[in-house]
């Protein structure tokens, strides 16, 4: 009997160097292509190339960025009725098909060749990605097929200089519904951040950062959005009749929304047809990516081996940091408190969570007046009454919002409030003293935590941390602003410090279990409103 293959590469469940048929063995391949959905690799081999792609990385002093396109970085449709605006831009609001771009497809459907996409580039889009390749190797991550990432990164990126062939569609993942970064980093993605309007397709990954979704083409949505899940033929690596299926069924789709123009039909009835929201989000992204990648190489230049997993859910608890919340009527009567979408935010997003009015209360988030909390927290006239809607909007932004839009009645504003400062903020430095917080950010990066290597030098006490230490703080002008004003900094993690990620649970107070004394619940469409935010 011979022995089992060994080498190192696979294609379609052949092996590429001897061509010995391997589907039967057992082998733990692993995906690393973007564009070859039948090439996989040995774990070993997986692991060989993962290393020297973080050396590339480390040594350009970048990260990985995935990017997705529909609702994230671009808004797409097929309704010819965008043709009749190009044609007559008269029929809709100057400027408003400024970076609106049209291309076809040869492999649409047979149901209709002659169909036209038209795709409108969020507003700075180009700026944005040309800043972001200085910090980040950029992939495109789809649920489009090939040849609709590939005219669309054709459009953003002609000359290939962003994006180069490091795209992935579903042609390549065989999912409809799902992404995994484990599909392009196997064995490691801790130089990996997400950028994605669906925090669902991610199964809440760590490494995502979830933006609000571009919709300029009112009711169209995203044109690739899947329902089901795809799966590849294990014999051959081909894609099975659920995919042929569910192919079927998306172009059919689309060429419903072609033929049916409800753009038209809106149109028709004058309602609105193109967003005149101003859309800021691509600048927000910007400034949360460059303080992830600085902080992960402050780390790194330190002598740590970071992780963008930690990085990002510390940045997440800093957003309301110093922020006590009590919720009423949005809770159901006897039902426990952890059991709400709203509290996994809020506690996600660094708030505590009280059950019971105290003095440490800043906001009480209420979906009603006339409750027994929202009475005491007038009476108090120190607490800040607004509705949940500030508690969504502050974990979507990651800013902790100014209450003035979002108080639950002219009576919520509270006399004598209690200042809870964001970390994204900027505070007043004149009086700052910077070589003394310059000496304090550099003892606080060289702090060590064994006793018995106190004495040695700075240089030798930096050791690799643990994938378990606790998340690292991110070193900005607010922290530095913190520690010069001897404030206390207890909920900053210590990086040779072992906690878990579920210190912000324990930490709430301890008669949350449930809230059994919640006033009436009054109906709120909350599953609308967190849809992707958590």
């Amino acid at each position: 009997m011979s022995d089992p293959c060994t080498h190192p590469v696979q294609l379609a469940g052949l092996c590429a160097v001897c061509g010995i048929d391997i589907t039967s063995t057992v082998n733990n391949s692993l995906h690393i292509s973007h564009s070859t959905a039948n090439l996989t690799v040995t774990y070993d081999e997986a692991k060989r190339i993962s290393t020297r792609s973080k050396h590339s990385l480390l040594k350009s002093s970048k990260l990985s960025l995935i990017v997705d396109l529909d609702q994230t970085v671009i808004h797409a449709t097929v309704d010819p009725t965008v043709q009749s605006w190009l044609d007559d831009p008269s029929l809709v609001y100057p400027g408003a098909l400024d970076d609106i771009h049209k291309f076809k497809l040869d492999d649409f459907t047979p149901l209709n060749q002659s169909c036209s996409y038209f795709v409108k580039f969020r507003p700075g889009l180009i700026d944005f990605l040309h800043e972001l390749n200085h910090l980040y190797e950029l992939h495109v991550y789809t649920m489009g097929t090939k040849s609709y990432a590939a005219a669309v990164c054709q459009l953003i990126d002609p000359t290939g200089s962003l994006f180069s062939e490091r795209i992935l569609t579903r042609d390549d993942s065989g999912s409809f519904t799902s992404k995994s970064l484990l599909r392009l980093f196997p064995t490691d993605t801790s130089m990996c951040v997400i950028i994605d309007d669906r925090a669902d397709v991610w199964s809440d990954s760590p490494n995502l950062v979830k933006c609000n979704p571009f919709e300029f083409f009112v009711g169209i949505g995203d044109i690739n959005a899947g329902e089901e899940e795809v799966h590849f033929d294990e014999e051959v690596g081909e894609k099975g009749g659920e995919d042929s299926d569910h192919r079927d069924h998306h172009n059919l789709s689309l060429s419903q929304q072609a033929n049916q123009r409800p753009l038209a039909q809106r149109q028709r009835e004058h309602r609105q047809l193109l967003s005149r929201t101003p859309d800021a989000e691509l600048p927000r992204l910007l400034r949360i990516l460059r303080q992830i990648h600085s902080t992960y190489y402050t780390y790194r230049n330190a002598g740590d081996d970071p992780d963008v997993a930690e990085i990002i859910p510390h940045m997440q608890r800093l957003v309301l940091r110093g922020v006590h919340l009590l919720f009423s009527a949005v809770v159901p009567l006897g039902a426990h408190i952890e059991h709400s979408p709203l509290y996994h935010l809020a506690v996600r997003y660094g708030a505590q969570v009280h059950t019971t009015y105290s003095s440490a209360i800043t906001h009480v988030v209420a979906a009603k007046k006339g409750t027994a909390k929202v009475d005491e927290a007038r009476r108090e006239d120190v607490a800040h009454v607004v509705t949940p809607q500030w508690l969504i909007d502050s974990c979507n932004l990651w800013e902790c919002r100014k209450e003035d839009s979002y108080y639950l009645d002219s009576h919520s504003r509270p006399k004598w409030p209690k200042q809870v400062q964001s970390f994204n903020d900027k505070p007043t430095t004149d009086h700052v003293d910077w070589d003394t917080a310059d000496q304090e950010l550099e003892d606080f990066l060289n702090e060590d935590s064994a006793e018995e290597e106190k004495g040695e030098e700075v240089k030798e006490n930096t050791k690799k941390r643990s994938r378990k230490s606790s998340t690292p703080p991110s070193i900005d002008e607010q922290d530095l602003h913190t520690r010069t004003n001897n404030q206390s900094n207890s909920d900053t993690p210590k990086r040779h410090r072992t906690d878990n990620t579920s210190d912000d649970l324990d930490s709430l107070d301890k008669d949350t279990p449930s809230d059994n004394h919640s006033d009436s619940f009054d109906d709120f469409d909350f599953a609308n409103q967190l849809d992707g935010v958590i």
